[in-house]
């Protein structure tokens, strides 16, 4: 297939995911996978939404309401990828699961 050049701001028509540099460069996230981090970026995305529609707590945190088999579409991950990197980022102390069934609800946590 071949794709044509980006030619000045049609760049801006892409969606992206912002992956922190921090991921790459810190030794604390060496050992992390892609997967997780494609999944902390993910989160990212979403904790935005989220404050835009009023999802704080209690505490005034920020949280997450997401559907596993809705990111899973999005990322083109099964099930068992998406729990697996939301987990390993429960491991890195970079998210709070609050409840885990088919929609998970979390808190992301800031690390710098």
């Amino acid at each position: 297939m071949k794709f044509n050049y980006i030619y000045g701001k049609q760049a801006e028509q892409y969606d992206y995911l912002y992956i922190p540099k921090a991921f790459m460069k810190e030794e604390l996230f060496k050992s992390m996978t892609a997967s997780a981090k494609i999944m902390y970026a993910v989160l990212m995305e979403k904790q935005q939404k989220s404050v835009e529609m009023g999802w704080i707590d209690e505490k005034d945190h920020a949280y997450i309401l997401a559907n596993i088999v809705a990111i899973g579409t999005e990322l083109n991950w099964d099930e068992a990828e998406v729990l697996a990197a939301v987990e390993e980022l429960e491991r890195f102390g970079l998210v709070e699961i609050a409840e885990k069934s088919e929609d998970i609800k979390l808190y992301l946590k800031r690390f710098v």
